[in-house]
């Protein structure tokens, strides 16, 4: 079975100082979850971008944190390990500051959504929540070992 592959995009110079954590936040939620064999793509990028993908696929004219788009049918990527791609991720590091929003826990969120994971009814944001915080906590203490 191949590994998990993250590939981060810094499509601005200043975010590539945040291109490790999020990968290593990405894998260890992989990890957490028992998956083997994931490709996923994580871009980070402006609140500019963000707000025209929010316009776009949400119909909100405003930035936000983060977003995922789910890969319809999984596929082997050659060029990403062949993982199996499920999908990509987008975060705004400067809209997640502004609300004081830890970045390696929208990882963490659009990881479980790219996994199918929603917050559509009550009880599927409870189970989604519930494992956010719980890999959240992991990777907190993970990282004070270290």
């Amino acid at each position: 079975m191949p590994k998990n592959v993250v590939s981060v995009f810094p499509l601005e110079r200043k975010f590539k100082a945040l291109e490790r954590a999020v990968r290593e936040a990405a894998l260890f939620s992989l990890k957490q979850l028992k998956q083997k064999g994931i490709a996923v793509e994580i871009f980070l990028v402006s609140d500019k971008a963000m707000a025209s993908l929010n316009w776009k696929y949400r119909g909100k004219r405003k930035p936000t944190n983060v977003l995922s788009f789910e890969t319809p049918y999984p596929v082997p990527r050659p060029d990403l390990g062949n993982g199996r791609f499920v999908g990509e991720i987008f975060l705004g590091p400067d809209y997640a500051k502004k609300k004081k929003d830890e970045l390696e826990f929208l990882v963490i969120h659009g990881i479980l959504h790219l996994l199918g994971y929603t917050h559509e009814s009550e009880k599927k944001s409870i189970i989604m929540s519930i494992l956010e915080h719980k890999i959240w906590n992991q990777l907190c203490r993970a990282v004070k070992t270290q």
